[in-house]
């Protein structure tokens, strides 16, 4: 099994999601499309493109023409949910969704999650060894800063089960926003109550644009990858 699917989330349109900052259609569609070509680079994975605000994915298309042999398309009416959940919220149903409707899923039973916007330089050697664990997350290297002390999770990257997670989420989505239950906590308690054989990773070459507070996430090309069985 080569479990080699990475799903990208993508809402190209917010709709007036609580909590989002970087919300120009055309703005949100450019990082997006600008992500998927670099992480295209990495000959080894194929890609779910999974979009909950029904976006024509056209443009998809026509500028990854001669890839889409390994790119699958998903674009759906789901982003209409009450908007003070926040974006996690439509986060779990994208993927809750992926897996129903996804031919690459089918043939797996792990896969791995990426925010749209979050290119991982260092994706390959994070993955590298993925088949070993049943999950793999990134936490902060400096202690002091792990998310796990705050019982928390960064959650624009994991690997994790496909059934456990569906079957743990489905009809069980309890991520709100407005009411303190955001995705980070639940992504933590999700990964602790499961028995996994885990892997953290701190190094992971991130250059990434985050919505929530429309700035840019990046690291040095050349950090060491560092790994925590």
């Amino acid at each position: 099994m080569k479990n080699n699917t990475i799903v990208l989330t993508s809402t190209i349109d917010s709709n007036g999601c609580s909590f989002v900052q970087r919300t120009d259609i055309e703005v949100r569609k450019k990082d997006h499309l600008d992500t998927l070509s670099k992480f295209l680079t990495h000959p080894e994975f194929r890609f779910v493109v999974i979009e909950n605000s029904n976006y024509d994915l056209g443009c998809y298309r026509e500028m990854f023409a001669n890839e889409l042999h390994r790119i699958e398309l998903i674009s759906y009416d789901g982003n209409n949910y009450n908007r003070g959940l926040g974006k996690g919220y439509g986060e779990l149903d994208m993927l809750l969704y992926a897996i129903r409707n996804s031919e690459y899923l089918k043939e797996d039973t792990h896969f791995t999650k990426i925010s749209g916007r979050y290119y991982m330089t260092k994706i390959s050697e994070v993955l590298e060894d993925r088949n070993q664990y049943d999950y793999v997350y990134y936490d902060a290297q400096n202690p002091d800063l792990r998310q796990a002390k705050k019982q928390r999770q960064f959650t624009f990257f994991y690997y994790t089960p496909k059934d456990i997670f569906y079957n743990y989420f489905y009809n069980n989505n309890q991520v709100n926003d407005s009411g303190g239950r955001n995705i980070e906590s639940i992504m933590y308690h999700y990964r602790t109550e499961n028995s996994f054989k885990n892997l953290m990773v701190t190094e992971i070459g991130l250059n990434a644009i985050s919505a929530t507070v429309n700035r840019e996430h990046k690291y040095e090309e050349n950090d060491q990858l560092s790994r925590t069985a």
